[in-house]
């Protein structure tokens, strides 16, 4: 959850790619917000937008205090429901800002306490000459994503079976001692890893299992507990014996089966399914870039334009919702066609030019600024 001004969040509010699950205009604090407010106004369920009864055209700051029990987060609605800013979460006691631009109309506060009915405020008609107000962005509901999730399921799914198909071929490569077979069993399995676009965990523990880093772990890239497609990776360009390296592949292919059934009985979040389509890129920047998941293979360029894909897929299947809704999609869209061109055309992450780096890395930055607005923009509500 993030506390944002949707007012802005298509043209300026752009994230940084170096703050995970984040894309903050501001932050919910114990004091009000320190610059001039237009308004003070209560969020809770009983007294939601009190407080807040007139304002004039142009730039309004409405102070949001909760007095409630409960957490929950406050919209700066039209009163025919589009959203203008948000503030979320914002705890007991604590406060936010809504921040926008309102042209001559008439608006209100919405407040949702601990993901409850949605309760709107009095209505407030703001007077004044003319003026452009924030843009406005319509709510979107869980049910509006429900078949954008089901369909991303079964693509996962889909991918889930050649994974599997590869890991299988990955294991018997293992065992028959063939080391270059071996190598291009893993790279398919790598790569079809990338294309579903797993970022932050978003399968849960079963795809740490499968992909996971050797974080934390006490012995790094030596502990018997890291085991999955880096590990194999791991020994593979490190010339361990293909032996050692058997039981990691027979492993595997269990983790991917145990997966596969996982993602069978799990119905996908929407909420996670929008939060992907920043954090693919996000990781890409963050981890692969960065060679942190490079464990000798140097498929990094590969696996960058295969998580481009990913992205891409899940922007072509979400943009019924949002081309109306964010105005920068197809900038959007072609910048990521233009980082995706550059990361095809490099074949070695490690003999790169400088060239090369700095214009994939400004590419996938800009690209991740440009994808931040979209959790938010799509983020399931519930609506009054």
């Amino acid at each position: 959850m993030r506390l944002l001004g949707l007012a802005l969040a298509a043209v300026a509010l752009l994230s940084a790619c170096s703050e995970p699950r984040h894309s903050a205009a501001a932050s919910a604090t114990a004091t009000p917000n320190a610059a001039p407010a237009s308004a003070v106004a209560a969020m809770s369920l009983s007294h939601c937008g009190q407080g807040w009864s007139h304002a004039t055209a142009g730039t309004v700051r409405v102070q949001i205090h909760n007095v409630d029990t409960s957490s929950g987060e406050a919209y700066l609605d039209t009163t025919d429901g589009a959203i203008l800013a948000e503030a979320d979460p914002v705890g007991p006691g604590s406060w936010g800002t809504l921040d926008a631009v309102l042209a001559p109309g008439t608006y209100h506060v919405v407040c949702t306490m601990d993901d409850a009915d949605p309760v709107a405020g009095p209505a407030v008609t703001v007077t004044g000459g003319a003026v452009a107000g924030s843009p406005q962005v319509r709510p979107v509901t869980s049910g509006d994503l429900a078949p954008y999730a089901i369909a991303d399921s079964r693509l996962i799914a889909g991918r889930l079976v050649t994974l599997q198909q590869q890991s299988e071929a990955l294991a018997a490569a293992l065992r028959s001692g063939d080391r270059s077979q071996a190598e291009r069993s893993w790279r398919a399995a790598y790569a079809t890893w990338n294309s579903m676009g797993v970022a932050y965990g978003a399968f849960g523990t079963g795809a740490d299992k499968v992909a996971g880093l050797p974080d934390g772990l006490p012995h790094g890239v030596n502990d018997t507990g890291w085991t999955g497609l880096h590990r194999i990776e791991y020994g593979l360009w490190h010339g361990q014996s293909l032996s050692d390296l058997t039981p990691l592949g027979s492993r595997l292919t269990s983790d991917v089966q145990a997966l596969r059934t996982t993602v069978q009985h799990t119905e996908l979040d929407p909420g996670e399914l929008v939060l992907r389509t920043h954090e693919i890129a996000e990781q890409s920047v963050q981890q692969t870039l960065s060679g942190v998941d490079d464990f000798g293979s140097d498929a990094t360029t590969a696996a960058v334009a295969e998580q481009l894909d990913a992205t891409e897929e899940l922007l072509t299947g979400l943009r019924p919702l949002l081309a109306p809704r964010y105005p920068d999609l197809s900038r959007t869209e072609a910048l990521l066609q233009q980082a995706h061109s550059q990361a095809s055309a490099i074949p070695s992450w490690r003999h790169a030019s400088r060239r090369q780096r700095e214009t994939l890395d400004a590419d996938l930055s800009g690209l991740c600024e440009l994808l931040a607005p979209v959790a938010t923009i799509l983020e399931p509500r519930i609506v009054p």
